[in-house]
């Protein structure tokens, strides 16, 4: 009924808060976020993130499908 109204403000409302952030990270000189933490990545963390980086570099999404787009 609402014609993915619900999903398509989602969407938009992700993308705003993503342009804040990156926004306020080149405006604060663009700094190397690796410095923020000292955490060592297991290799399963690692495959699992290059993973989802291919996945997001494909376009390929999880989820509902939906007629939003």
């Amino acid at each position: 009924m609402m014609k993915g109204m619900v999903e398509r403000r989602m969407r938009q409302s992700v993308y705003a808060i993503a342009s804040f952030w990156y926004t306020a990270w080149i405006n604060a000189g663009s700094p190397d976020l690796k410095k923020l933490t000292k955490k060592e990545f297991s290799q399963s963390e690692l495959k699992e993130f290059e993973q989802l980086t291919d996945a997001w570099k494909k376009g390929a999404t999880a989820g509902k499908e939906n007629d939003c787009h």
